[in-house]
């Protein structure tokens, strides 16, 4: 169901942080206690990040006694923000499988006041000419639920009549543009494997930074150099707090080419953040040791 903003306008506005991904074979022991890990690796994560970007409800839709494991093992200020199907965003019309969304908004809805954004991801071949099924799309969609829409057509990022529509067609629904940043990944050397393969799969296209809604949510995705992703890390600490004092709750999501060092990416976030408003501080995220490739500080 769609978050109910803080009423006290003195308080800053939440940053809901977290990661592509919930549990990894290798963080049980190395930054997660090991059984509580590998019995609820949900509730585990959970102690040490506010939100999850939830892919899996882009291959598979969950049932409702699974969603109500969700909602039981993570704790009253989570929230959990999953893809809709690849059924419904990747169809050639996105209004063709209402019985899919509609059986997937009825599972995710026993995830209560625990459910922020959901994430309407378009592939690139979503053109401009398309823009008419997003109008009806969000015509149809249902007000308790949050929505963000992600596109990856290059016309919607040329800052020209494309764009321009979509981005008022956001504002006028307060619908969330997701903002995919991915210029650490494709900056300086690839320096492995799974960065090669980062860069072969990742969007490479323009930031257009832009709250188009109460809970804009960016996907970052970083280097194996922790120089360049403090560099371009540095922009969204200041960024993030301007929201969160304007009432505005962002969500940001922090991946890395292999996501078993995501943790420690998320980690440079939070000490950026803390160190530049000691006064907002976010949670630390306690990490038990660093992964042997890096030297993160």
């Amino acid at each position: 169901m769609r978050n109910q903003h803080f009423p006290d306008r003195d308080l800053p506005a939440p940053l809901y942080l977290g990661l592509p991904i919930w549990q990894h074979p290798s963080w049980p022991g190395l930054w997660l206690p090991p059984t509580q890990a590998r019995t609820n690796a949900l509730n585990a994560y959970a102690g040490h990040f506010s939100s999850v970007e939830g892919n899996s409800t882009f291959y598979a839709l969950p049932d409702s006694m699974t969603c109500q494991r969700w909602y039981e093992s993570v704790p009253a200020t989570f929230r959990f923000t999953f893809k809709l199907n690849q059924q419904v965003s990747h169809a050639d019309n996105i209004l063709l499988n209402a019985d899919i969304l509609g059986a997937q908004l009825s599972s995710l809805a026993h995830l209560k006041e625990k459910l922020g954004p959901l994430m309407l991801q378009l592939p690139a071949r979503f053109s401009p000419e398309r823009l008419p099924e997003l109008v009806q799309f969000i015509a149809k969609w249902p007000k308790d639920y949050c929505l963000a829409v992600e596109v990856r057509h290059p016309a919607f990022f040329e800052k020209g009549h494309a764009e321009k529509s979509l981005n008022n067609l956001l504002k006028e629904h307060e619908v969330n543009r997701v903002m995919m940043d991915t210029r650490a990944l494709f900056r300086g050397q690839v320096s492995s494997e799974a960065m090669l393969d980062a860069r072969e799969k990742k969007p490479r296209l323009p930031l257009h930074v832009w709250a188009s809604g109460h809970q804009p949510v960016i996907r970052f995705v970083g280097h194996d150099d922790n120089e360049i992703n403090k560099q371009c890390l540095l922009p969204w600490v200041d960024k993030c707090h301007a929201w969160r004092m304007a009432g505005i709750s962002p969500f940001l999501f922090l991946h890395r080419a292999d996501n078993k060092d995501a943790p420690w990416l998320a980690h440079l976030f939070t000490d950026l953040y803390n160190k530049q408003y000691p006064e907002q501080a976010l949670p630390a995220i306690r990490l038990s040791e660093q992964p042997d490739q890096q030297a993160l500080f």
